[in-house]
């Protein structure tokens, strides 16, 4: 709800509720006392002022509601707004069109632990096809795709190469099957569903600009769920579709990978993002982080934002294998 719309709300309810009964009386004696003076015909003449004053009262109360019944929204639970988004975004997954979103990593620097920095670039996407491309503070790049014709990752200006596994992003968010869970958006909002909390946010400060009309949904991890601690959604309303995803990480809660041969399935070998070139595969077909080592921190980020874009439309072999 608006401040607009809770000053208007306020001020019908203060006029209602907060006026004395001393006070109201007065108020109706002033508005008979001025009839009288100007001497207007009575239409009315068993119109008794005491009845006068139930009927005014009563006309109040029912402007008020009326007021109220139009500018209060229609109430509807969270769980209800992300399951209709969950619903939106799976038709539009399988529908053609192109689809883009705005990434941002926060990390902490590999080389500098007490210094934050940002990994930027575009998450694209069209039907099955995926296309993730970031940058980091040095201007090193990274793109890993996902095409028709199989996966495969490029870095910097150098070569293309393939890889084994499909799945673009490292294991921060697994799901119970060990899968990825940031694969769609519609996979990270099923995960929302199964493993959060979830409540509409009062809009305020909080929501950027463009963000300010949607509906704002904060989703709390439940305890010893997997994912982030906290996921942050704005959504389109009218569309049934989300315009930004916020996930949060505590610091304190970011356990490090397993190192060493013997380590499990996600593991990494805590690589540097973009530091140097990526050493051999060594896991499985399915073992995501480990077919593509170095590609993103082996840990979660502190932050991860994703900020749609619209419209958009990618050029034909925008997600093929560069030869």
């Amino acid at each position: 709800m608006n401040d607009s719309r809770d000053r208007v709300i306020d001020a019908l309810l203060t006029q209602h509720l907060g006026e004395t009964q001393d006070s109201m009386n007065k108020r109706y004696e002033r508005a008979f006392r001025a009839l009288d003076a100007a001497d207007a015909p009575r239409r009315f003449p068993l119109l008794s002022r005491e009845r006068g004053i139930r009927l005014a009262r009563a006309a109040l109360i029912v402007l008020a509601a009326g007021a109220l019944f139009f500018l209060l929204p229609m109430q509807t639970s969270a769980s209800t707004v992300l399951a209709q988004t969950v619903n939106s975004e799976t038709r539009a997954s399988t529908a053609p069109g192109d689809q883009r979103y705005e990434i941002g990593v926060l990390m902490m620097s590999p080389r500098d632990r007490d210094r934050e920095m940002w990994l930027r670039g575009t998450w694209d996407i069209r039907g099955g096809e995926s296309r993730l491309e970031l940058k980091n503070d040095s201007g090193h790049s990274f793109i890993r795709a996902d095409s028709v014709d199989g996966a495969w990752e490029q870095r910097d200006d150098k070569p293309a190469r393939t890889l084994e596994s499909h799945e673009l992003w490292p294991r921060w968010i697994e799901d119970l099957d060990r899968r990825v869970a940031v694969e769609r958006m519609t996979d990270l909002l099923r995960l929302v569903q199964r493993s959060y909390a979830v409540a509409f946010a009062r809009g305020g400060e909080e929501s950027a600009v463009e963000l300010r009309g949607a509906m704002h949904l904060v989703a709390s991890r439940l305890e010893r769920a997997p994912g982030p601690d906290e996921i942050d959604l704005w959504i389109d309303t009218n569309r049934h579709v989300v315009l930004e995803a916020r996930l949060r990480w505590s610091k304190g809660e970011r356990p490090m990978r397993p190192m060493g041969p013997g380590a499990g399935p996600g593991s990494g070998p805590g690589r540097p993002m973009l530091d140097g070139p990526p050493p051999p595969p060594s896991g499985g077909p399915d073992d995501d982080y480990r077919a593509a080592p170095g590609a993103l921190p082996p840990t979660p980020p502190l932050e991860l934002r994703m900020h749609r874009v619209e419209p958009i439309a990618f050029p034909a072999g925008h997600f093929a294998m560069p030869r």
